[in-house]
């Protein structure tokens, strides 16, 4: 969903009105890109449209190549007071992982793993 929607700004520059479906804890991010005109979390909450097209479809729907990506940087900006890096001075090579997803997913137990299983790459020299 963080990579795709990029393509919410294509679709609306075609005229298109952008209504995109969140999971609760990316709205308030995903709700920050440019071309979305509005943001539900609940299928109640869906005004009348015309047209659904899963957002996992727009790269194929728009023919996108390893060199049309859309590019634009930022295409995400938290709200301010909702993100925080802990320190941008740390030496070394940073890395985020996610491990786990929503346990009450249903394929949740393909999807993640416990921490411990990760306590090999923690040990990888230089990095955060």
């Amino acid at each position: 969903m963080i990579q795709c929607i990029r393509y919410a700004p294509w679709s609306h520059a075609r005229g298109r009105t952008v209504i995109e479906g969140y999971p609760k804890p990316l709205r308030s991010l995903l709700q920050t890109v440019e071309g979305v005109g509005q943001a539900v979390t609940s299928r109640s909450d869906l005004p009348r449209f015309d047209l659904h097209v899963p957002l996992m479809s727009l790269p194929a729907i728009f023919g996108t190549s390893l060199h049309t990506i859309p590019a634009a940087v930022p295409y995400l900006t938290p709200l301010p007071g909702e993100f925080h890096l802990e320190s941008a001075t740390l030496p070394g090579f940073r890395v985020g992982l996610a491990w786990a997803g929503d346990s009450a997913h249903r394929n949740d137990h393909n999807r993640s793993l416990p921490l411990d299983r990760l306590q090999l790459l923690l040990q990888v020299p230089g990095i955060q």
